[in-house]
């Protein structure tokens, strides 16, 4: 086994107890229970599934990259950085799928799309990368648990969503896992000391 291999090892087994993997089980079981229902799997929704896969592992990368690199760099200069290439990204995406541009943005519409540029995207990820630089990246990570069941809550609470049972199971069980990972630990290490 080489070194790099051998330290990554090391670095699995000490961020993953037992209890950091059941809340990580937790969390996972909670977000299907509340999207599991919603999904009629096809091939489109397949490739939709595996790209959005494919960016949480290239977005994790990058969170323990800009970790690792420790450049200082600002939270908005690390946003920033990441607008310049996904932007275009985004336009060129549009461009070759033949989308149309709207005659009419409905005034909700506009506001919601402002809110996303702004609060989604701008505020949100210079608060993250932040946030990474000033905590561990396995406690940031788990960020990405709750924001998916603040986004029904808002939903709910200005759009008038319901709120079905699974909303309030999914949100029971990424509580639980959220717990366990963060407390779980703590609690085993006091039972084991009495």
């Amino acid at each position: 086994m080489s070194v790099p291999a051998a330290y990554l090892g090391v670095i699995i087994i000490w961020a993953f107890t037992p209890a950091r993997l059941g809340g990580m089980v937790l969390g996972l079981a909670g977000l299907v229970v509340i999207f599991g229902t919603a999904l009629d799997i096809d091939t489109g929704v397949a490739m939709g599934v595996a790209a959005v896969f494919c960016a949480t592992v290239f977005h994790s990368a990058s969170a323990v990259w800009v970790k690792r690199l420790d450049a200082g760099l600002s939270g908005l200069a690390v946003t920033t950085g990441g607008l310049v290439v996904a932007v275009p990204l985004f336009l060129l995406t549009w461009f070759l799928t033949g989308a149309a541009w709207p005659e009419e943005v409905p005034a909700r519409a506009g506001a919601a799309i402002l809110y996303l540029g702004v609060v989604g995207s701008v505020l949100g990820f210079a608060l993250y990368y932040y946030v990474l630089g000033h905590l561990a990246v396995t406690r940031v990570a788990l960020i990405t648990l709750v924001t998916p069941v603040c986004a029904l809550f808002l939903g709910a609470a200005l759009n008038g969503e319901p709120l079905t049972g699974e909303v309030w199971a999914g949100t029971a069980l990424i509580g639980l896992g959220l717990a366990t990972y963060q407390f779980g630990s703590q609690a085993g290490g006091l039972r084991l000391r009495r």
